[in-house]
């Protein structure tokens, strides 16, 4: 077949195969270091304390500080297992379940099943069996190794260790275990493939993809995408290799993955409609059915790794960012104070908070006074006319506002309103908040 394959046909393959592979292979990455360099699958990995800018969850982009987190890659090749999450009815909590293709699966938590905790069986597609005793609902997922994030309200260092107490009441434990017989044999090592800095940028991914596909089952309505990539040597138990092409061919597969790669990055700078200087994030992640059945679907859901691995559907939080002003001036805080007025009631069922983070990177900034958000768990002012004035600068504005300053770096700024279990307007980009606007312009 390597024959008759034309470069333009080798071109499309490759641009198709990679948009298919790019989320599966980026989210392989935090797998991989929470699963097999930070102590193993199945294990719950609590993060208790808010993130600063030291963690090492500050290397993921746009990082939240509203939760604490709990991570958990996990494995069902060998058997289910079973999750218990407490009852806690005076705070916030999700558990996300995400699987290998990044679909996010079911939800736990506040909004979906609410305070009053359970028991869980987490099945993989393997598993065919009765719901035992003493378990409130079968998760089934489609892919064998899996992620979940749990994430608990914390409103601020005071409240850590309560949040603390609360993580560990959440139990993870193998099928077995939980009803005490003899565990089946252990899956068989995979001998775990180390990502690069190349996986998800260069045809390297291709390799990764076939790698990956060992944990993946072959869908009914994707089958004769697996024939077309075949043809340039992808799919389950092939070999990718450049070489084993002609030079025409072997170029055309590398302008395919460049051209995915392009597609994704410049769709992802860039994801929705601005208003206001906001961007109005579309319906980008969820589920199997909207994200899987149709190249365009397959694109978003690509687009929605390079946007942030992980990230909630819009009925749990929104996410509004904003690099400018209403005019489209980059808001950078080296040359300019800026404010973000907000008018109460905000429209969230749940809870809200402004974070700001350096443009270029989307991590947090370390600052003199260790305060990277604020939000409605704060002693906020509130002016005479009801709104709330955030100040986002480099220096401290006046002692009597001093509650509302948000300490930025001095750079291009990425702020980011997070709206936790939003109204309807919200949801469907109807609720627009007011520009942020400069106050002071800085000395050259």
């Amino acid at each position: 077949m390597t024959e008759t394959l034309t470069p333009q046909a080798a071109r499309a393959i490759a641009e198709e195969a990679f948009i298919y592979a790019y989320p599966i292979v980026h989210g392989y990455r935090a797998i991989h270091w929470l699963g097999v360099r930070k102590g193993g699958f199945n294990r719950l990995d609590h993060y208790r304390h808010i993130i600063d800018p030291a963690d090492d969850l500050n290397k993921e982009v746009q990082i939240n500080l509203d939760t604490l987190y709990t991570l958990v890659p996990f494995d069902m090749r060998r058997e289910p297992l079973v999750l218990t999450v407490p009852a806690f009815p005076d705070r916030y909590f999700s558990v996300q379940f995400s699987d290998f293709y990044m679909h996010n699966y079911a939800w736990l938590g506040t909004r979906t099943t609410g305070q009053g905790g359970g028991r869980y069986l987490l099945a993989g597609p393997d598993w065919s069996g009765e719901t035992p005793d003493g378990v409130d609902a079968v998760i089934p997922c489609d892919t064998a190794i899996s992620y979940f994030i749990i994430r608990i309200l914390c409103r601020g260092k005071d409240d850590e260790p309560a949040v603390n107490a609360i993580q560990d009441q959440f139990k993870l434990e193998p099928l077995s275990a939980f009803l005490g017989v003899e565990a089946p044999p252990p899956a068989p090592d995979p001998a775990w493939m180390w990502p690069s800095k190349t996986m998800f940028s260069s045809i390297d991914i291709y390799s990764y993809f076939n790698y990956l596909l060992r944990f993946l089952e072959p869908r009914e309505d994707e089958r004769d995408l697996f024939v077309d990539f075949a043809r340039i040597h992808i799919g389950w138990g092939k070999n990718f290799d450049i070489e084993a092409f002609a030079p025409p061919v072997q170029q055309a597969i590398r302008d395919g993955a460049q051209a995915a790669f392009d597609r994704i990055r410049a769709r992802a700078a860039s994801p929705g409609k601005v208003v206001n200087g906001w961007y109005l994030v579309p319906r980008i992640r969820g589920d199997r059915d909207l994200l899987s059945g149709s190249s365009e679907k397959r694109f978003t859901r690509a687009v929605q790794a390079r946007v942030g691995i992980y990230g909630t559907d819009l009925e749990e939080c929104v996410y509004l960012p904003t690099e400018h002003e209403a005019d489209g001036s980059v808001i950078d805080a080296s040359v300019a104070d800026y404010v973000l007025t907000l008018e109460p009631p905000i429209p969230v069922s749940g809870f809200w908070s402004v974070t700001v983070y350096a443009a270029d990177t989307q991590f947090l900034v370390p600052n003199a006074i260790d305060r990277y958000a604020l939000g409605d768990r704060d002693p906020l002012i509130v002016d005479p006319d009801g709104k709330i004035r955030i100040h986002l600068q480099h220096g401290a504005p006046l002692a009597d506002r001093m509650a509302n300053w948000l300490p930025v770096p001095a750079c291009p700024l990425l702020i980011v309103l997070r709206l936790y279990i939003p109204f309807r307007d919200v949801v469907e980009g109807r609720y627009i908040p007011a520009p942020v606007i400069r106050t002071r312009v800085l000395a050259a």
